[in-house]
């Protein structure tokens, strides 16, 4: 994944999905650049990265 993240092909990748599930380790670095990339576009899917599953709630445990 190049950094920075290509705006434009990060909207082509985007188009039509419902969520995008962001895996990194230790720092946020796709999911921040997707979210601005993508933050008030029409349809932009739902962003999960590291803060949702820093709690315990990870979809594999149910939660």
């Amino acid at each position: 994944m190049p950094f920075p993240l290509e705006p434009e092909g990060a909207r082509r990748f985007a188009e039509g999905l419902d969520t995008i599930v962001v895996v990194e380790e230790k720092r946020a670095l796709i999911e921040t650049q997707l979210k601005d990339v993508l933050y008030a576009a029409p349809d932009a899917p739902r962003i999960d990265g590291r803060s949702p599953y820093d709690a315990g709630h990870h979809p594999a445990d149910g939660g």
